[in-house]
């Protein structure tokens, strides 16, 4: 699905500049979760190297920046899931294998 499907995108909202850090940090991660026959989660190893590289040093820093991430992270899954669910409700063949 291209990016700008997701609903968040198709309504055109841009993410507070405070939060700007965490959106871009996510769309970077994201390409470091592991894929087999489904997509997974993106793995604490990589948000914690991010982290590191933009020295998220304080423990609390990394909490919340990991709790962004893990809360972002789960809502895309979701999404993607409710696609593979539609995709399959609209073709069953799609779904057998």
């Amino acid at each position: 699905m291209p990016i700008a499907d997701l609903p968040f995108l198709a309504a055109r909202e841009d993410p507070d500049d405070a939060l700007r850090f965490v959106w871009d940090a996510f769309w970077n991660l994201t390409t470091d979760r592991p894929v087999g026959f489904a997509t997974g989660p993106i793995p604490w190893s990589a948000v914690d190297r991010y982290a590191g590289r933009y020295r998220l040093e304080a423990a609390d820093s990394f909490e919340r920046f990991l709790a962004l991430i893990r809360s972002m992270d789960s809502a895309y899954l979701e999404h993607l899931e409710r696609e593979r669910e539609k995709a399959r409700k609209d073709n069953p063949a799609n779904g057998q294998s």
